[in-house]
């Protein structure tokens, strides 16, 4: 038992000591630092009341407290709040973000919650094949819909759009940029990083996405499916390079929120929908929505955004 619990603290530091590598596999294990840090901190607790791991009992513990440590200290750098106030005249703007999941049948559910909820703006991933039809419910409430046939994210306000939708695309995944009331929303769906063309397709999304956003004056609150926590190095990039910062409630998981017909508890799962915000907005909160029949939580974003200046002449909006 001694040798699995060594085994276990070496695999668990080996871990942390990767995670977020450039090797895609190894970047995978940065999206579960939360979980790598309550693995560490239980096998130093069994290590420290229990002689289990032997005469090797005190390394044990301290090399699990330092790889609870370190994982705690990236998520929580990651995910620190802009401590930004609005100055002047200020605006609020609520907004939902949900990945609906392309077989989700649940259509009325979704309907029904946002006739309740009223958001000022709804953005949405895996619009595809019924939900097509299905949103255009949405549009006697919502009459600005922005979003490409060939992509799978929309975005519907009440407010009108300031100039032409963005659409941003890579080998898979898809971005559309709005603007309203001077707030630039970019909703976006990258790739699930599961094999080394879908990981390169989400780092070349965030990156597109960066590129556009540092040429967009104003406002910016970037929302969506990223298939990434902000504490992986594609979505740091994006927010040192855009000057964004996450939401508070950053830490709350979204998905998995089913499995295999069974609802996931809250606590296992990992925000990967992720609302960063910068460029005079300023995110109140970020919290789950209820269940929609999807395997995401939705998100329900609070934001508030100085007045915009006036866009400049290059068309960019």
């Amino acid at each position: 038992m001694s040798t699995l619990v060594v085994l276990a603290t070496a695999g668990l530091a080996l871990a942390t000591a990767f995670a977020g590598h450039r090797d895609w596999r190894l970047a995978l294990l940065a999206n579960f630092r939360a979980h790598l840090t309550a693995a560490s901190l239980l096998v130093a607790v069994v290590a420290a009341f229990t002689d289990i791991a032997g005469p090797a009992d005190g390394l044990v513990v301290v090399v699990l407290l330092l790889c609870s440590a370190a994982n705690l200290y990236e998520m929580l750098r990651a995910t620190r709040p802009a401590r930004v106030k609005v100055v002047g005249e200020g605006r609020t703007v609520r907004l939902v973000f949900a990945n609906l999941l392309e077989t989700n049948l649940a259509t009325d559910r979704v309907i029904g919650w946002l006739a309740r909820d009223r958001p000022d703006v709804f953005i949405c991933a895996e619009a595809h094949r019924h939900w097509r039809r299905a949103l255009t419910a949405l549009e006697q409430d919502y009459p600005h819909v922005a979003g490409s046939p060939q992509g799978d994210v929309m975005i519907f306000s009440r407010r009108p759009f300031e100039a032409e939708p963005v659409d941003l695309f890579v080998d898979i995944g898809h971005a559309v940029a709005v603007r309203v009331d001077g707030l630039t929303i970019l909703g976006l769906h990258t790739a699930s990083p599961e094999d080394l063309r879908r990981s390169t397709a989400l780092q070349d999304l965030l990156d597109r996405a960066g590129i556009f956003l540092r040429d967009t004056a104003g406002p910016v609150v970037v929302t969506g499916d990223f298939n990434a926590t902000p504490w992986t190095p594609p979505v740091r990039r994006l927010m040192a390079e855009a000057g964004l910062r996450c939401a508070p409630g950053a830490l709350a998981g979204t998905y998995p929120a089913a499995l295999l017909g069974r609802r996931v508890p809250p606590w296992l799962a990992i925000p990967i929908d992720v609302v960063l915000a910068g460029g005079g907005a300023h995110a109140v909160s970020r919290r789950r929505g209820p269940a929609i029949g999807s395997d995401h939580w939705p998100v329900i974003v609070e934001l508030v955004h100085a007045n915009a200046p006036k866009h400049r002449e290059s068309g960019v909006p």
